[in-house]
This record gives C-alpha cells, sequence and structure tokens, in this order.
C-alpha cells in the first residue's frame, strides 16, 4: 500500500510551475493537504492559468481537517505558516505520513516530530529512479526560470550527483 503524502503549499506551486504536478499524483496517489494550504493555493489562482477551476475543485477534494484536540496538542513555532503548521499536525494526526515540504525550517520541525520529510527536488529524483522522468536538468532550469526559491549550486550538485550536465551559472 502506498503511503500517505501531506503536502504544503511550496511544492504544489513548483510542480505546476515546471508542468510536473502529474509526477505527484503519480508517485503519490494517497496525497492531501490541510485547508490552510488548499487557502493559500486558492490565492495564486493566476497561476494555474485556464485549468485554474478544475485544479482548484480536484485540490478541494484532498483536504483533509484537523481534529481539534491535535491543534491545541501540539507547541509548534509561530515562526511556520499556518499551511506548514496544519501540514504537521494533520501528518502526526494520520501518524503513517509522508510530508512534502520546500522549507527547511517547517522540514526540520517536522522531522523533530518523527515525521518523515522531503522536497521538490527529492520528489523528482524519486521520479526519474522510478523512469516517470528521463532527466532532471530540463525541470530544474524551467524551476529557476519560475523564480522559485532554490539554489543554483544545491540544484548543480544534485545533477552532479545524478550524472547530469549541470546549470549554467548567471
Amino acid at each position: 500500500m502506498t503511503k500517505l503524502l501531506i503536502t504544503d503549499t511550496g511544492p504544489i506551486l513548483t510542480l505546476v510551475a515546471i508542468e510536473k504536478f502529474w509526477v505527484l499524483e503519480k508517485l503519490y496517489p494517497q496525497y492531501y493537504l490541510p485547508p490552510a494550504v488548499f487557502s493559500e493555493l486558492s490565492s495564486h489562482l493566476p497561476l494555474f492559468k485556464d485549468e485554474h477551476d478544475f485544479f482548484l475543485k480536484e485540490l478541494e477534494t484532498r483536504v483533509l481537517t484537523i481534529q481539534n484536540d491535535w491543534i491545541s496538542g501540539m507547541d509548534l513555532p509561530d515562526t511556520l505558516d499556518s499551511g506548514e503548521i496544519e501540514c504537521i499536525i494533520l501528518a502526526k494526526q494520520l501518524d503513517d505520513a509522508f510530508f512534502l515540504v520546500e522549507d527547511a525550517f517547517a522540514k526540520k520541525i517536522a522531522i523533530q516530530f518523527d515525521i518523515p520529510s522531503f522536497g521538490t527536488i527529492s520528489l523528482l529524483q524519486q521520479a526519474k529512479i522510478k523512469g516517470l522522468i528521463f532527466e532532471l536538468r530540463t525541470s530544474f532550469a524551467k524551476i529557476l526560470g519560475a523564480k522559485r526559491h532554490y539554489s543554483i549550486r544545491l540544484l548543480n550538485e544534485v545533477l552532479s550527483n545524478n550524472n547530469e550536465p549541470l546549470l549554467d551559472l548567471p
């Protein structure tokens, strides 16, 4: 059985921007998001172009609510945004879920709560390993072109580790 995945806003925005959202659906058909993430995504409607209504309706079917007793039972830093907080609470509530997140601090906090966490780059690497995509470089170039917050050094390190040509430094 595929493990559940709770996703934050950032990975969805990145995957949509590089036209690879389908990778998430293929690798983790049981992906979900909390209400705060859905709200954040709804405010980014221009990113979804003409298909935004269909896309948001699909995402709305993936929203899971958080049980109230879990909200007060976890002491989370107020430096996390509401989407990250709800993702961590939801992943803990479900007990056996991964957390897909781009924010390093949120990832660190999730790991402190024993929630296995990884980012969009790792998700794309999983897709390459499973043969869903053939190379990472094109996706990484699109990530930079979409002005997502990634270091070209990090992307080039991953490309080097995967024996792919590096991206040109600006």
